[in-house]
């Protein structure tokens, strides 16, 4: 009988108990997959009884020949360099409701000054 045992840094949890070891090896690489996805280092430790039969850790594991989300990580690396830049328009775009002009502060002319100060 094999027993899997999940660590994670210095703590061990007994994951499962299995009757041989391609079952075991099975279920380590499903759930290295998923660590994978969700960046968890783990390491995955096999045991016989008492001994230590195998090791295995992400550095290990067979990807899939088609993989999401390795090529969707490629893809987004090369197009940081040509994201479109933030720069806010030059002209107001406030929403505004009809009858209302778009610049409601006056601005006396020079000619209005004179005509006042005569």
């Amino acid at each position: 009988m094999f027993t899997v045992a999940k660590c994670f840094g210095r703590s061990e949890k007994r994951e499962g108990d299995f009757l041989n070891l391609k079952d075991a090896e099975k279920y380590i690489q499903d759930n290295l997959l998923k660590d994978i996805e969700l960046k968890v280092p783990a390491t995955y430790r096999i045991y016989e009884g008492a001994d230590q039969v195998a090791e295995r850790t992400q550095k290990d594991v067979v990807l899939p020949s088609v993989t999401s989300f390795d090529s969707g990580s490629e893809s987004s690396a090369q197009g940081k360099g040509s994201e479109q830049i933030f720069s806010p328009s030059p002209l107001p775009t406030s929403p505004r409701p009809p009858g209302i002009p778009q610049n409601w502060k006056t601005v006396p002319k020079d000619d209005q000054k004179d005509d006042k100060k005569r």
